[in-house]
């Protein structure tokens, strides 16, 4: 549990989404300025943990929203 927090991108990604809100992949790519991949990443680690969940209502034909 600690190895998914313990990552400052995961902690900054969990801080992003506390404040903001639910966000996509690609909109938590755009504001950070990290890659698709490496955000979509940390935050599948994250998942795992239970410290974010899916939000399938802003998926409408994207692929991964959190």
């Amino acid at each position: 549990m600690l190895t998914a927090v313990h990552h400052p991108t995961r902690r900054w990604l969990c801080e992003l989404l506390a404040v903001e809100g639910p966000a996509t992949v690609g909109q938590l790519a755009r504001r950070t300025g990290l890659a698709v991949g490496s955000v979509s990443h940390h935050l599948g680690t994250l998942h795992r943990y239970g410290f974010v969940e899916p939000a399938p209502e802003l998926a409408r034909g994207i692929r991964e929203s959190w």
